[in-house]
C-alpha cells in the first residue's frame, strides 16, 4: 500500500477511534452523569480493544502473535479495570486495588512477550535486545523510581505489594518501549506510523503508571485526572496501531544484522552503570529518601547485565571476525583453484600498469609463477597485436566492466587466446582494477575456424570470392609502403571443359584440387590465391612493379602447361591471365574488372598468354 492508502487507513482509524469516544461522551449525556469517570474510562478502555481486535482482523499480519500477545495484555488491563469498578461500588478509592495491580502486571508481561517475540530476528535469540532493553529499564526506572516516587511515598507504603507491582509496571512498559525503538529503527522509512502510534500509547502508559503510583505512595488520588486520561489515550493510540496497514511490518521477521561495539553502545552502557550511584548522588542534595534496598538490588542486576551485554557484543566482535577470516581463506582458496587469472593491477597517473597480485593459476596459462608475473610488464604476457590489447583494456576510457580477447604468450613458445575482464578494485584499493583472464582458447579457434570456412572454397580450400574480395578490400584501404602497389591475376583454365564431358565432373574436380596447390606452390608467401569461379581462379599480391608481378603470373601461367595425371590418365590444360594494377582511387570492382579485360584479350591471343591491363603491356 502506497503513502496515500496508509493516510487512508490511518483516517479511517482516527475516525473509528473518535466515533467510539463519541458513542460514550452521548452515553454519558443520556445518562445524565449517571455514569462515573471510571466508567467512562473503562468504556473507551472496551472501544480501544474492539477497534485492536478489528485492526488485527483486518490488516492479517503474517506473524500474529505479537498481536495477540498484545490485545491479551489489554484485556488483562480491562479485567482490573472492572476489579476497580467493583471495589469503587462500596465505597471511595484511597489506594490502589491489588487485583487490578497485579492484573496490569500481566498486562505488562504480556506486552513485553509479544514485543520479545516482535523483535527476535531469523534463526537467531534475542538475548542481546532483551538484555539491552534490561539495562535501560533498570537505569531509567531507579532514577524515575527513586527520584519521584519513592520521596512522595508515605510512611509504611515502601515495600509493600502494591510499591513492588507499580515498580513493575513502570520496569516493564519502559524495557517494552526500548524493544520498540529497535524494531522501528529497523522499518522502512515509509512503514513506520503503526510503530509511532504503539510507542506514543507505551510512553504515555509509563507516565499514567508513574503518575498513579505516585497518588498511591501518598495516599492521594490513584485513578481519575490525569493518570485515568493518560491511560485511555494508550490504550486509542495501540488501537490506532493496529488499525494502521503497517502493523505487518512491525511483527515481519528480519535477519540478524552484525552489532557493532561502538563508541555510542560503549558511552551508553557506562552511563546505564552510573545510574544507582547518581541516584544517591541527588536524593542526597536533595535531602530526599531512597529505597536503599531496591536501590542496591538494582544495581547488582545492573552491573550483571552489563557485563553480560559487554560480554556477547565481544563475543559477536570476535565471531564476526572470525567469519570474516573464514571467508577470506575460502575466497582464497576458490581463487587459488579456479582456471581464471585474477590479477590486481595499479593504475598510477601518468605511470604504466603493474600486478600487485596474480593467482596461482597463472602458472598453467603463462608458465610463470605469481612473482614472476608481478615483476614483467603486462607487455610479456599478452600479444599487442590483436583486436584488443590488455593494456588497452587496463587503461581504456570507456565505462567499467570493460572485455575483450587478446591472446596471452606463454613460456613454451604458445599462445592462448584468452576472455579480459576488467573490473573495479575493492575501495581499499586506490587506482587498481581487477583484471580476469578465462581460458576461451577453444571456443576462440573454433569460432575462427568457423568464421574461416564461411571464407573458404569448399572443394579446393582456397579463398573464395567473398574471402578473396574481403582480403582485396583491406589491402586497398591500407596504404601500401612506397614503391609498392596491390595487383591482382586473373587466371581461367582452357580446354577445362573437355576434362568434365570426357571423365566426368569428379576427373574436372581433381584437376581444380591438384590445380589449387600447384598455384599455392606457385605464388610467394603472402600472396593470397582464391577461386572465384568454376575454373577461375584470383591471385591478389603486393609488388614493387610489374616485372615482378610479370614473374608471378608467368608461374601462374606455367603450372597450367604440366599434365594432370588423374586415374592414371593424362589431362593437359592450359591457363591464360589478365593482369591489373591498383592505382590511387582504385576500387575492388573496378581492379578486377580491369583484369578481367585483360583476361579477355589473353583469351583472344591464344591459350597459355598473359595480358596486362591498358598501358601496362611490357615486354
Amino acid at each position: 500500500m502506497g503513502p496515500r492508502g496508509d493516510r487512508r487507513a490511518l483516517g479511517v482509524a482516527a475516525g473509528a477511534i473518535t466515533a467510539g469516544a463519541a458513542l460514550v461522551a452521548a452515553l454519558t449525556v443520556v445518562a445524565a452523569g449517571g455514569l462515573t469517570g471510571l466508567q467512562v474510562r473503562f468504556a473507551l478502555v472496551v472501544v480501544a480493544i474492539a477497534l485492536t481486535a478489528v485492526g488485527i482482523g483486518r490488516n492479517r499480519p503474517t506473524h500474529r502473535r505479537p498481536w495477540l500477545l498484545l490485545l491479551a495484555g489489554m484485556t488483562s488491563s480491562a479485567l482490573g479495570d472492572v476489579a476497580v469498578l467493583v471495589v469503587a461500588r462500596q465505597g471511595p478509592l484511597t489506594a490502589n486495588v491489588p487485583l487490578d495491580a497485579w492484573l496490569t502486571v500481566a498486562a505488562g508481561v504480556l506486552f513485553l512477550a509479544g514485543i520479545l517475540d516482535a523483535v527476535r530476528p531469523v534463526g537467531r535469540g534475542n538475548l542481546g535486545s532483551a538484555l539491552d532493553a534490561l539495562i535501560a529499564t533498570l537505569a531509567v526506572g531507579s532514577l524515575i523510581w527513586q527520584l519521584l516516587v519513592v520521596p512522595a511515598a508515605a510512611p509504611g507504603w515502601a515495600g509493600t505489594g502494591t510499591e513492588l507491582a507499580g515498580a513493575l509496571q513502570v520496569a516493564i512498559l519502559l524495557a517494552v518501549l526500548v524493544l520498540l525503538g529497535r524494531v522501528a529503527a529497523r522499518l522502512p522509512a515509509g512503514r513506520r506510523a503503526a510503530a509511532g502510534a504503539l510507542s506514543v500509547g507505551v510512553l504515555l502508559a509509563v507516565v499514567a503508571f508513574v503518575l498513579g503510583a505516585i497518588g498511591a505512595a501518598s495516599g492521594g488520588d490513584v485513578y481519575s485526572g490525569a493518570r485515568a486520561v493518560l491511560g485511555v489515550l494508550a490504550n486509542l493510540a495501540a488501537a490506532a496501531a493496529a488499525l494502521h496497514p503497517s502493523m505487518r511490518v512491525l511483527t515481519e521477521r528480519r535477519p540478524a544484522t552484525p552489532e557493532p561495539v561502538s563508541v555510542l553502545r560503549s558511552l551508553g552502557l557506562g552511563l546505564a552503570l552510573t545510574a544507582p550511584p547518581g541516584v544517591l548522588l541527588v536524593a542526597t542534595l536533595r535531602g530526599t529518601a531512597v529505597a536503599l534496598v531496591s536501590l542496591s538490588v538494582t544495581w547488582v542486576a545492573l552491573a550483571a547485565a552489563v557485563l553480560t551485554r559487554v560480554h556477547l557484543l565481544q563475543l559477536g566482535r570476535e565471531t564476526a571476525q572470525d567469519e570474516l577470516a573464514r571467508s577470506q581463506e575460502r575466497l582464497v582458496s576458490l581463487v587459488a583453484h579456479t582456471g581464471d587469472v585474477v590479477l590486481l593491477v595499479a593504475t598510477p597517473v601518468g605511470g604504466d600498469p603493474a600486478v600487485r597480485f596474480a593467482s596461482p593459476s597463472c602458472v598453467r596459462l603463462t608458465g610463470r609463477t605469481p612473482s614472476e608475473v608481478g615483476r614483467l610488464p603486462l607487455e610479456a604476457i599478452a600479444e599487442a597485436d590483436d583486436d584488443h590489447t590488455l593494456i588497452g583494456l587496463i587503461l581504456g576510457t570507456t565505462p567499467l566492466p570493460r572485455v575483450g580477447d587478446v591472446r596471452v604468450r606463454h613460456t613454451d613458445g604458445s599462445h592462448r587466446w584468452v576472455e579480459v575482464v576488467v573490473a573495479e578494485a575493492p575501495q581499499e584499493e586506490e587506482r587498481s582494477v581487477v583484471v580476469t583472464l578465462r581460458d576461451v582458447d577453444a571456443r576462440k579457434r573454433a569460432a575462427l575456424e568457423l568464421a574461416e570456412a564461411a571464407l573458404r572454397d569448399e572443394l579446393t580450400g582456397l579463398w573464395n570470392r567473398r574471402g578473396l574480395y574481403a582480403l582485396l578490400e583491406a589491402a586497398l584501404s591500407i596504404p601500401e609502403d612506397p614503391g609498392y602497389t596491390t595487383a591482382v591475376i586473373l587466371g581461367d583454365l582452357d580446354g577445362f571443359k573437355a576434362v568434365n564431358d570426357r571423365e566426368g565432373h569428379a576427373a574436372g574436380d581433381e584437376v581444380l584440387r591438384v590445380l589449387a596447390r600447384r598455384l599455392e606452390g606457385a605464388v610467394r608467401e603472402g600472396d593470397a590465391v582464391g577461386r572465384v569461379g568454376g575454373d577461375e581462379f584470383l591471385v591478389v599480391c603486393s609488388v614493387d612493379g610489374v616485372a615482378t608481378v610479370r614473374a608471378i603470373a608467368e608461374r601462374v601461367v606455367a603450372v597450367g602447361r604440366r599434365p594432370f595425371n588423374i586415374d592414371g590418365v593424362d589431362h593437359v590444360v592450359g591457363i591464360s591471365v589478365g593482369v591489373a594494377l591498383a592505382e590511387e582511387g582504385t576500387t575492388v570492382d573496378g581492379l578486377v574488372l580491369q583484369a578481367d579485360r585483360a583476361l579477355y584479350a589473353a583469351k583472344a591471343a591464344g591459350k597459355g598468354q598473359v595480358r596486362f591491363a591498358d598501358g601496362l603491356e611490357v615486354v
